[in-house]
């Protein structure tokens, strides 16, 4: 039975209530209430009066052990990752644009890939440092080398900045580089010059330095050519926990995380605000996990797994399908269970924080529809990340708007916050930059008005009769 998946009622009703800010006051509560998951539908123990006596702890001395010596094992030496020239051209073009890669060495190692992630995050790729493809790695290796032949001096930039004029070049927005003299060196007693220039196999025009009257010899240069992936092999399937690291560190090289006042890059604040609503969930699951005695992580996990293949094919749909009909869809299914609404919600809300914890998108996302669905719209900022990202899914535009906004108007209109309500300044910032960046003219920015802490106080208390 579906049901086997699910928190007993006693401990979900307290957790189904329960904000991110008092979770774990209201975990203790459930604690000393009752728990478990049902599993193989037994219930799980409940925590009496006997559980509350001192437990004492016996500590029986061992004996020492003589272990036998272990004989000499030849020590095994692993040959290190070979040095190519593409991983030098990568981590130099890395270093010089503000993404330290540490010392340049051609070795693709953490270092090196977590220079890639932080490139990846600035240029709005998908993040893995696993996965560099050759379009991403040519347009780096390209704008250091655009930068080193007068695009730096032209602009007066350095670092980050200089990959923005190097898009503004390519668009043709940006007056080109003014080309540098060639310097020509001419043997004493030579009667004609002649200048070699090395090329890369790529279209290149070779001006003569001024003055030369002698041939041009073009030598294509010696490099291995096309540059390569260096991550040939890899998984390319994103990952939403190295998203937020790159997204983390880029916010911490721009001073801080854009603001109202700083949104100059709105794609990059919107997943500022996705790693914020992830990490708050997944705090919240941990504590929420805490109080569910005899069982570990890895036996919840696996409940939570079962849960999100229960719902799987409401959440496949996610994006061929308007707000409303996922929504009536994922009720209809909710109500058919027969479970009550806030048993379904409370295990739904620890299953989300399982879900972002292990990078489980599929698990994640369902959590997040059923908690939707059961009265918290809250929630649905999370679907409006994901259909815009496309974690979990297939990215789609117009489904993202759609969630972001039902969220948005159910939370302004009071439904409760749930991610980071005291930051008043967070709502607003998303309102603007989903519409800055998703079509439609930038919305007038009401004045935010100072948080209520009456709306904890709204909530309905519970008298447990011990």
């Amino acid at each position: 039975m579906f049901a086997k998946y699910l928190m007993t009622s006693s401990l979900v009703a307290a957790i189904a209530l329960t904000p991110m800010a008092s979770a774990p006051a209201q975990a203790q509560d459930a604690r000393d209430v009752i728990g478990g998951l049902l599993l193989g539908g037994a219930i799980g123990v409940a925590i009496g009066a006997a559980s509350q006596q001192p437990r004492t702890r016996v500590i029986v001395p061992q004996q020492p052990q003589t272990q036998p010596a272990r004989p000499s094992q030849p020590r095994v030496v692993r040959p290190a990752i070979p040095a190519t020239e593409a991983g030098r051209q990568v981590q130099t073009a890395l270093n010089y644009f503000g993404f330290d890669a540490g010392f340049v060495d051609g070795q693709v190692g953490p270092a090196t890939r977590s220079a890639v992630e932080r490139y990846q995050a600035f240029q709005g790729y998908p993040v893995n440092g696993r996965s560099f493809p050759e379009p991403q790695a040519l347009h780096l290796i390209q704008a250091y080398q655009w930068a080193n032949n007068g695009g730096a001096a032209q602009t007066g930039l350095r670092g980050q900045p200089l990959l923005n004029a190097y898009a503004q070049h390519l668009a043709g927005t940006l007056a080109p580089a003014t080309p540098l003299p060639a310097t020509t060196v001419v043997p004493a007693g030579a009667t004609a010059a002649t200048t070699t220039v090395i090329v890369n196999p790529a279209t290149t025009t070779v001006v003569p330095a001024p003055g030369t009257n002698g041939p041009v010899q073009v030598v294509a240069a010696t490099s291995g050519g096309a540059i390569p992936n260096l991550f040939a092999g890899a998984s390319t399937a994103p990952s939403l926990s190295s998203r937020c690291d790159a997204v983390a560190l880029q916010g911490q090289a721009n001073g801080g995380m854009m603001t109202l006042g700083t949104l100059s890059n709105p794609g990059f604040a919107l997943s500022e605000q996705f790693c914020v609503a992830r990490a708050g969930a997944v705090s919240q699951g941990q504590d929420l996990t805490q109080a569910i005695p005899n069982l570990t992580l890895a036996d919840i996990t696996v409940q939570c797994e079962g849960f999100s293949d229960a719902i799987a094919a409401q959440t496949a749909v996610l994006d061929t399908m308007t707000p409303q009909q996922a929504l009536g869809s994922a009720q209809g299914f909710a109500y058919s269970t027969g479970i009550p609404q806030a048993e379904l919600a409370g295990t739904a809300r620890v299953c989300l924080g399982v879900g972002y914890d292990a990078d489980d998108m599929e698990m994640a996302l369902g959590s997040a529809l059923i908690l939707v669905s059961t009265g918290e719209p809250a929630y649905g900022e999370l679907l409006g990340h994901h259909l815009r990202e496309g974690f979990g899914i297939a990215a789609n535009g117009d489904a993202a708007r759609a969630w972001y906004d039902i969220s948005l108007t159910a939370v302004e209109a009071g439904a409760p916050s749930v991610f980071n309500p005291a930051d008043a300044g967070r709502l607003p910032l998303i309102r603007q930059a989903v519409a800055m960046t998703l079509g439609g003219q930038p919305v007038p920015v009401p004045a935010a008005a100072p948080a209520a802490p009456a709306a904890q106080n709204a909530l309905p208390t519970f008298q447990v009769n011990q």
